[in-house]
């Protein structure tokens, strides 16, 4: 079992001609894990990220002529299963 917290400060964007300004508070996302054994060979983990569903930019830019602010993920699940020869 685990889990992540990660916390970022408010953080903005501007351009040389400041046309605009792109600006966003800060935030927290938190991720849970727990993982399992069901046999010798079999070794299996379940994530789950961005728990509380937070809005965010994950990346953003203010140049007029490649726009790229780009949200971060929304919750989701994700299942992985090793197994071992």
């Amino acid at each position: 079992m685990g889990s992540s917290l990660y916390a970022q400060n408010r953080i903005y964007s501007t351009n040389a001609t400041k046309t605009f300004i792109i600006e966003q508070e800060g935030y927290a996302l938190v991720d849970f894990m727990i993982g399992f054994k069901p046999t010798s060979h079999i070794d299996a983990q379940l994530n789950l990220h961005n728990a509380f569903d937070k809005s965010y930019y994950n990346s953003f830019s203010n140049t007029v002529a490649v726009p790229s602010s780009v949200y971060g993920d929304p919750r989701n699940l994700m299942l992985s299963v090793k197994y071992i020869f």
